[in-house]
């Protein structure tokens, strides 16, 4: 089964057992006490398959990042996971913006946002808004840029233009 996949299933589980539990709860309250016993064991179960499912897509996660970056020259950089509104968002930051660069260049940003595309291609994920790639100091740079274009518009079109020139499929491997 692909993360995809499995991604797919756990979602529609999610729901289904969000359905069982406001079903059972109601039989129990306006019924058998006794299908208050089922409801909870329904919801531990739940809670541990949460768990392994999560689990299991941390340790592809890592996988994906050390295949990204194990050839890379230089100091290994850090990922960051979070979440918005219940979708994953994932920062790769780098200490410096020559190695981000380099980093660009040979290709490993690439390979581990494809990566991370295939792992969350479900439920919504979009790669554009879920993935981004910084150095520490970026932000001195904003400000520096800012000095010259106070909107910061030159800034993001910079960034925007190295996502593209690295990103697109026409980009150089």
């Amino acid at each position: 089964m692909t993360p995809a996949q499995e991604g797919k299933l756990m979602n529609r589980g999610c729901s289904a057992v969000f359905v069982c539990l406001i079903a059972l709860g109601l039989l129990a309250y306006y019924g058998d006490r006794r299908t208050a016993v089922v409801a909870i064991a329904l919801l531990l179960t739940w809670v541990v398959l949460c768990r392994v499912h999560s689990k299991r897509e941390s340790k592809r996660l890592e996988s994906a990042f050390d295949a990204a970056f194990k050839p890379f020259q230089g100091y290994r950089p850090e990922l960051r996971e979070a979440d918005s509104y219940g979708y994953p968002s994932f920062t790769v930051c780098f200490r410096t913006k020559e190695e981000m660069n380099r980093a660009f260049e040979c290709g490993h940003l690439k390979a581990f946002r494809e990566a991370v595309a295939e792992l969350y291609n479900y439920g919504g994920f979009d790669i554009e808004k879920g993935f981004d790639e910084t150095y520490r100091g970026w932000e001195e740079d904003f400000k520096e840029a800012r000095k010259i274009d106070p909107t910061g518009n030159l800034w993001i079109t910079e960034k925007l233009r190295l996502r593209s020139l690295h990103y697109t499929s026409h980009a150089r491997s």
